[in-house]
């Protein structure tokens, strides 16, 4: 946070690869990552790593800061597509369990509560990176969508969001979402 309490993103840079996205992130001494291990690529040798524990922890789970001053940190995707950064607010927001790439240490994540299968919430306001499966398509909801749950990446929590089974089709989850806000969806469905 700045002194005047607004929360200052972390700069970033994202890079394309012959594998996927790279992405390269700034990382400030007042500031710490929580990140999933498997996509972490190299650290400047002035940032600091251990590993997370909480409840909500995957054991996979680590958080990277500085003590020493500022430092470059690397990452990239386990997934053929891309990476999206978000600034979260007030609003929670709804992520897939395994977009999850990066995102500050104070966030709180938990178990969504909304009964949607691998879902989690972000609460608080910070930088979240999610990796997609393809490329994105960001939709502004003003009134109802229906989706198909493997294509969604995130939702921002105004959305409300209730799991739909196609008669006959078994296999295939639908999720409807309803109210105002923001839906991230990947091309390809994992």
């Amino acid at each position: 946070m700045n002194a005047d309490r607004t929360y200052r993103p972390i700069p970033f840079t994202l890079e394309g690869t012959p594998a996927g996205p790279l992405l390269a992130i700034d990382l400030r001494p007042d500031c710490a990552l929580r990140a999933n291990s498997r996509c972490l690529i190299a650290m400047d040798p002035s940032l600091e790593i251990t590993h997370a524990h909480d409840n909500t922890t995957p054991t996979s789970d680590i958080i990277i800061q500085s003590n020493k001053g500022s430092g470059q940190v690397y990452f990239v995707s386990k997934k053929q597509g891309t990476i999206i950064h978000v600034v979260t607010a007030d609003d929670p927001l709804t992520v897939r369990q395994d977009a999850l790439l990066v995102w500050t240490n104070h966030l709180k994540r938990s178990i969504s509560p909304k009964n949607l299968p691998s879902m989690f919430d972000i609460l608080g306001g910070g930088d979240v990176w999610l990796a997609c499966s393809g490329q994105v398509i960001t939709k502004e909801i003003a009134s109802d969508l229906v989706v198909n749950a493997k294509h969604v990446l995130a939702y921002t929590g105004r959305l409300q969001a209730r799991v739909l089974t196609l008669k006959g089709h078994e296999n295939v989850i639908m999720y409807q979402f309803t109210g105002e806000g923001t839906i991230w969806l990947q091309t390809r469905g994992d």
